[in-house]
């Protein structure tokens, strides 16, 4: 167990109780990751060898699995100590103002998460009916939420926790009245929203309806006095170190408080986000792949042919990196999880190859979503089946976009190769030797051509594509190869929650702010804005590069597919931009919104993996995001980058 568990609870009496509630949780996420992985399995069974129409209700179980694991995994993670947070000077501070800035960050940590806890509440109060999920009742998986938010709190209160610093401890006692202080703010704060519950009782009378009311509008005018100033707070506790994830749940809250939305929007948007249409479900399952290969000698195969590969090759290790990287990220189908997967071996491999700490991890972070473009990408196959446009033809758009920032990558690391001389040393550069080394690393070489025949040949999804990936990776590491035995699991599964954890809360409550436009007809407005105000294909695709450039940094892409495709692909028509163009734009945008300060998702992974603070990160990658982003626009102003392939091969 490591330390920072072990100073979760400091109350000696209370220990046990805290041992037995952490293994707890860890059974339960090793039980949904299970059940996530199992239940897209017995659907192509159940299909394919009898039959049959599937497992009715597969999908919406496994999003409620994924809702709860988004909750216990969070809580794993603040038991490590590992959500992210943005610090630029706090680490300088002397010791005592460490301290005043950790006990400003406990109070404010704590009115966020009981605001937020209340508005779950609320929210879980709107469910009359009975449904079900299965067996279980809707409302008894609602209920982990809010129960999810006071184990949040009281872990702030009784333990070291993420928000305060470690090199500047809070005593207990000091810890129990900022929780307190912060526990009577936040009431005070969800009036608002409180009052929308007793509003919602059919039994009170006219005369009561009108005071509530009166009282309604009391309320928004005293908040409205103080809500920019809480959005500036917040923020500048966000420059200092502030948790992501409770940064955006506390904007959001706010804003819909200052527009007179209600804030069980806020909860709705998370809960709905993991249990609605899209394959984000998918995303643990690759992570999960991701993290079998890594554990083994997966990665080291790959490494071993590419460079066996590009051994004569000016900058060959370099070129290695981006072509090991972007395979990985066809193989698994997910930007980031390269990240993860290989960025310990390849930073490692870079190094002793004599690039610079910076200009390798700003590459690695760059390139981990690069295969996203190559076939058989998983947000391109479902870009097409979103807005129908022929899957064929956006895999052809997306081979000359895919290989021109392959190109320039490469060229930029040729580039920079020329400051350090050190060269790899392989013994046997023949034939025969390139030839071993594929046949060693055939079973990853073949994974993209087994996902490619899974989709279009036995017509599975992509959180089957997922769970088969896992099957694969399981198969390749434990029985040919026999990388390592079942006893290695539990180190991956840990890794898996650590990750997870924070990464779902940040996609949860970032999907929670950017629901805060849709929910004020931002699309509309979009729409009356281009089809009044722009009249040429220039103009529109300009202001898509900037719609799409800041949706990246706040959705994941399959929720950024499921909620702008149709609009933008809709207007495109009215423009007559063809829609292979308009498709490998709309996802090398997001690709760039991955890399994107301050929350693009790849960052997030990248400080996850190489330990380093997202300010760092931030200046490792601006060049990387400038050269992308100059590559953005020539795929968007040069059509035939993207229609040329397709229109050889109708």
């Amino acid at each position: 167990m490591s330390a920072g568990s072990l100073n979760t609870l400091e109350l000696g009496y209370l220990r046990p109780v805290a041992k037995w509630l952490r293994c707890f949780e860890d059974l339960g996420n090793v039980v949904v990751v299970c059940l996530l992985f199992t239940l897209p399995l017995l659907e192509i069974i159940l299909r394919n060898l009898f039959h049959l129409p599937g497992l009715y209700g597969s999908e919406q179980y496994s999003g409620h699995l994924l809702f709860i694991l988004a909750l216990s995994a969070g809580l794993y993670t603040q038991r490590q100590h590992m959500h992210l947070g943005l610090s630029i000077i706090n680490i300088h501070l002397p010791f005592g103002w460490q301290r005043v800035l950790s006990s400003v960050k406990l109070f404010w940590a704590t009115v966020i998460l009981l605001m937020i806890g209340i508005s779950s509440w609320v929210f879980l109060e709107s469910f009359v009916g009975e449904e079900m999920i299965g067996v279980i009742p809707l409302r008894l998986i609602l209920y982990l939420f809010p129960l999810s938010i006071g184990l949040f709190i009281l872990r702030l209160m009784l333990g070291t926790s993420p928000v305060v610093s470690e090199e500047a401890p809070l005593p207990r006692w000091l810890r129990v009245l900022l929780v307190i202080a912060g526990i009577a703010l936040a009431w005070y704060l969800s009036q608002i929203s409180i009052l929308h519950y007793y509003m919602n009782d059919i039994n009170l009378s006219f005369e009561e309806q009108e005071k509530l009311f009166v009282r309604e509008d009391l309320l928004f005018s005293g908040f409205a006095k103080i809500g920019y100033w809480l959005i500036g707070f917040t923020l500048l506790l966000f420059l200092l170190g502030f948790p992501i994830f409770l940064t955006l749940a506390g904007v959001s809250y706010v804003l819909f408080n200052l527009n007179f939305g209600q804030v069980e929007l806020i909860p709705n948007a998370f809960y709905t986000l993991f249990t609605g249409e899209g394959n984000l479900n998918s995303l643990p399952l690759f992570a999960l792949a991701g993290f079998i290969l890594s554990e083994g000698n997966s990665s080291k195969r790959l490494v071993d042919f590419f460079q066996h590969l590009c051994r004569n090759l000016p900058g060959g290790i370099g070129i290695v990196v981006i072509v090991t990287s972007t395979f990985f990220t066809v193989v698994t189908g997910a930007s980031g999880i390269t990240i993860l997967a290989l960025g310990g071996l390849l930073y490692s491999i870079m190094q002793k190859a004599g690039y610079s700490k910076g200009f390798s991890i700003g590459l690695l972070t760059t390139c981990g979503s690069v295969g996203l473009l190559f076939p058989p990408s998983l947000p391109i196959i479902i870009y097409g089946t979103k807005v129908g446009v022929s899957i064929k033809s956006l895999f052809l758009a997306g081979l000359l976009p895919g290989l021109l920032i392959t190109f320039v990558l490469c060229v930029l690391v040729v580039w920079q190769a020329r400051k350090q001389s050190r060269k790899p040393v392989i013994a046997d550069q023949s034939s025969r030797a390139l030839l071993h080394k594929g046949w060693v690393a055939a079973g990853e070489l073949l994974l993209p051509l087994f996902i490619f025949l899974a989709y279009f040949y036995f017509k599975v999804t992509a959180r089957e594509i997922s769970a088969l990936t896992v099957c694969y990776a399981l198969i390749l590491n434990l029985v040919i190869h026999r990388d390592y035995g079942l006893r290695r699991l539990p180190t991956i599964f840990r890794n898996l929650f650590m990750t997870m954890g924070g990464i779902l809360l940040v996609i949860g409550f970032a999907r929670s702010y950017s629901d805060h436009f849709v929910f004020f007809n931002f699309h509309g407005f979009l729409q009356n804005y281009i089809t009044n105000h722009i009249e040429s294909s220039f103009g529109f695709l300009f202001l898509v590069n900037v719609v799409l450039l800041l949706a990246g940094c706040f959705l994941d892409i399959f929720s950024a597919i499921y909620i702008l495709a149709p609009l933008i692909s809709s207007l495109g028509e009215i423009f007559m931009i063809p829609a292979e163009q308009l498709g490998i734009i709309f996802l090398f945008n997001l690709e760039l919104g991955y890399i994107t300060p301050p929350v693009g998702l790849s960052l997030f992974l990248a400080s996850y993996r190489f330990r380093v603070p997202l300010l760092k990160i931030y200046r490792y990658v601006v060049p990387f995001f400038l050269i992308s982003l100059v590559l953005v626009l020539l795929v968007t102003y040069v059509p035939w980058l993207s229609t040329w392939l397709p229109s050889l091969f109708p």
